[in-house]
């Protein structure tokens, strides 16, 4: 994602935003990616930066990102995961409804969201997050990527906010492994010197980190991305 425009994607044992950040911002991503050695490190981080930069935009395609991601970090406890298409092309007909002046999900911005009635709220939040997670579902399943996650950090605290799945993966809240908000692990500087340096403010652009896994017989390709909305600011 771009230092000047809203950005998003992220990682399932990383994690991103200080607790003095939320105040500012609403989330910072990682992206990791592993391949196998038969693919050249150049090879690996032109997909990497691809598919950051496709899956940033499902997020910041929403008008209202920075209200959403807020909203789902105080809500997701009341909140209902939709991750069937029948269930959520439902919900979106209500919505429509219920929002005035409404002209597409991703045209609502974040004055009309805080204007709704707490129902119809909840119910576009909920609509919005089953959209971004069927999205990044599929860009698991047609790029795949072994972690495509988004995440905030607060504190020592990451908190998961949308996880992609893989063709065999499913969620925890359908019996799965796959983290999705609300999901809490704990997060210490110093494992992911890249990332420590973005929460700094050192490398606010997107940053390519790259390892080798133990026995060399993986490369490890990350990429740490902030979220930014169309001040320049951090979600």
């Amino acid at each position: 994602m771009k230092s000047q425009n809203k950005k998003a994607v992220a990682y399932q044992i990383v994690n991103p935003l200080c607790i003095f950040l939320v105040l500012l911002t609403a989330a910072l991503t990682v992206l990791m990616l592993i391949y196998t050695v038969s693919e050249s490190l150049e090879e690996r981080s032109v997909k990497g930066r691809q598919i950051s930069q496709y899956t940033t935009n499902r997020i910041t395609d929403y008008a209202a990102a920075d209200w959403l991601t807020e909203y789902w970090l105080a809500n997701y406890g009341e909140m209902e995961f939709i991750y069937t298409e029948t269930a959520a092309a439902e919900l979106r007909r209500n919505i429509a409804l219920d929002i005035p002046g409404y002209s597409g999900i991703k045209n609502v911005t974040s004055e009309q969201a805080a204007a709704l009635s707490p129902e119809i709220q909840k119910k576009f939040a909920e609509y919005c997050y089953a959209a971004i997670s069927a999205d990044l579902n599929w860009v698991k399943r047609e790029f795949g990527p072994t972690y495509l996650d988004m995440f905030v950090i607060r504190g020592n605290e990451c908190i998961f906010l949308v996880s992609g799945c893989g063709w065999d993966e499913t969620h925890i809240s359908e019996g799965g492994s796959i983290f999705e908000l609300g999901v809490t692990i704990p997060f210490e500087l110093g494992d992911y010197p890249v990332l420590d340096k973005i929460l700094s403010g050192e490398l606010p652009e997107d940053t390519m980190d790259v390892s080798l896994s133990q026995g060399a017989d993986h490369s490890n390709v990350r990429i740490f991305d902030p979220v930014y909305d169309d001040s320049g600011s951090s979600l």
